[in-house]
């Protein structure tokens, strides 16, 4: 096989070539995987059962070229078809891109500006209703303080959720990264001592197991990381309950894990739980704050190279035993 041959047999695009009778005289191995063909099957048509890109492929062989998206076995794929002499024959060639991920990314900004526009509306709608009810007189001496801490503490939401949205966008960009050698211990040590006020005050144990492992990480990212973990599992806990904070380093691979006692997600909405502004609607909507689904996206998104999972362990059938394993591979240790 010539350097050519090998570029066009391993190009991540599927191209397929076809002749004046659409019988198909070239494949390469990602064409051959997209539409699942095989040596035997050379007429286009009987091969490809996609009437649009049937059409495509049949105006290519008069001489125009054509651009069409199409959905395929569960994916989308954008293609082009033009004319291509082969063999002193007038035929035509098909390049297919898979474009899934593409589409896939859209949906979820379209998503998340619907859903970013109605998170920003909550607290705003708050604030310029107790407002409105100060300046037209309407609100009682006795309640004016009141509602003005009430506009503040909305205000600090509104802050907080735009601080969030671009603390998101910075991440997405990897802007701003500066990685440095730390210790992972030290960074769990430190979070869990200052979380331990706001557990004290729920009657919320906090016990650690935690090896000496040094990473090579943004360290204000990892702060983040360890804190959010951590405070999510005192937030959402039930009053006297634990919560269990474990570093171990294996077959070079570091293990992350915070366990708590809590109210936890019900397995049908696990996969969902890093995705922006997510909650639980059978639980989140009535125990915290609006706003929650944001701290886990941020440990999606801090993981980088790593990986988040949150499950639910069976082990407690008495209680949703709440557990957030986040796994750092070995491209963050420091040997």
């Amino acid at each position: 096989m010539t350097v050519l041959q090998s570029i066009f047999m391993n190009i991540k695009e599927g191209i397929l070539v076809c002749d004046s009778h659409m019988r198909i005289a070239q494949t390469n191995n990602e064409a051959k995987r997209i539409f699942a063909l095989d040596d035997n099957r050379t007429n286009f048509r009987k091969a490809v059962a996609l009437p649009e890109l049937q059409s495509a492929v049949e105006k290519a062989l008069t001489g125009e070229t054509v651009h069409i998206t199409f959905d395929w076995n569960g994916r989308w794929y954008q293609a082009i078809t033009s004319p291509n002499y082969y063999g002193g024959d007038k035929g035509a060639i098909l390049i297919v891109l898979d474009i899934t991920q593409q589409i896939e990314n859209e949906r979820n900004r379209r998503q998340f500006t619907d859903k970013v526009t109605h998170e920003l509306k909550t607290p705003l709608t708050s604030i310029i209703g107790y407002s409105q009810l100060i300046t037209n007189d309407i609100a009682r001496r006795e309640d004016v303080k009141r509602f003005v801490g009430i506009i503040e503490q909305n205000a600090e939401n509104l802050m907080e959720m735009i601080n969030d949205i671009m603390r998101i966008s910075s991440l997405e960009s990897m802007e701003g990264l500066n990685k440095v050698v730390l210790q992972l211990d030290e960074v769990v040590n430190r979070t869990v001592n200052q979380e331990k006020l706001n557990a004290d005050a729920e009657n919320i144990s906090i016990n650690t197991a935690v090896e000496a492992v040094r990473i090579y990480a943004d360290e204000s990212q990892m702060y983040q990381l360890v804190n959010n973990l951590v405070s999510n599992a005192i937030k959402y806990n039930k009053p006297g309950g634990s919560v269990k904070v474990t570093v171990a380093q294996k077959m070079g691979e570091i293990l992350l894990n915070v366990q708590d006692t809590g109210i936890g997600i019900s397995s049908e909405y696990q996969d969902k739980v890093f995705e922006r502004f997510y909650r639980d609607a059978g639980v989140f909507l009535q125990t915290v704050d609006a706003f929650c689904g944001y701290d886990l996206v941020l440990l999606r998104l801090i993981g980088g190279a790593g990986g988040i999972q949150y499950v639910d362990d069976p082990a407690c059938s008495a209680e949703s035993f709440g557990k957030v394993i986040f796994y750092l591979w070995n491209s963050f240790l420091v040997s």
